[in-house]
């Protein structure tokens, strides 16, 4: 389901694409002449640093073959917003499917598929967390639930090359493993305490 989730969520997701980039002369490449030109134009100042790192990100990736919305920025808090959904998917679950089989610009076909093959192991261990965030709703948790949604949609927010994402989100994906493997150790001792039980009864 999860594997569904993550192939179907960027063309339904399409519509919230914040607005295309405005290439003025002389700032294309510059970082602080966009955010002075933001700023002058009355933009709020989490947009302008959004932006600029968006901006900073695309710049650095220009000739990468996995970006995501490269060349778009926010025109306002709302359009930010409603990115937010989209930011939180593909921080969490790209490169998505569709990516998998692909050929990458710089590690080709192979890098590709070893990338596809970690992101579906990765898949089946978010059910896993799901499963113990669902049973275990202490505070330790939530805290941490929370800490893997908020990274990721940062991420998702303000980076915009799958590679990069994937390189940044290590954490976040450690303690997605580490609630993965609370489920493991509760369906194994589920398992064996109805098999002591069964074999008690014989």
């Amino acid at each position: 389901s999860v594997i569904i989730v993550a192939g179907i969520t960027p063309p339904l997701l399409g519509d919230y694409l914040p607005s295309k980039r405005d290439a003025q002369p002389g700032i294309e490449n510059d970082i602080d002449a966009l955010a002075n030109k933001q700023r002058e134009q009355g933009y709020p100042e989490h947009l302008v640093r959004v932006n600029s790192i968006r901006f900073g990100f695309s710049e650095s990736y220009k000739k990468a073959g996995s970006n995501i919305d490269a060349d778009y920025l926010f025109d306002d808090s709302y359009s930010l917003i409603s990115y937010l959904p989209k930011a939180l998917a593909i921080g969490l679950f790209a490169p998505f499917p569709n990516a998998w089989l692909g050929t990458g610009v710089e590690y080709g076909k192979t890098g590709r598929l070893i990338a596809g093959v970690e992101t579906f192991v990765m898949y089946i261990v978010i059910l896993l967390a799901i499963f113990t965030a669902l049973r275990n709703r202490t505070r330790s948790v939530i805290f941490v639930v929370l800490s893997i949604l908020i990274g990721t949609t940062a991420l998702g927010l303000t980076v915009i090359n799958v590679g990069a994402i994937y390189r940044l989100r290590y954490i976040f994906w450690i303690l997605t493993i580490v609630l993965g493997m609370k489920a493991v150790l509760d369906i194994l001792s589920r398992f064996a305490i109805s098999r002591s039980s069964l074999d008690a009864s014989r």
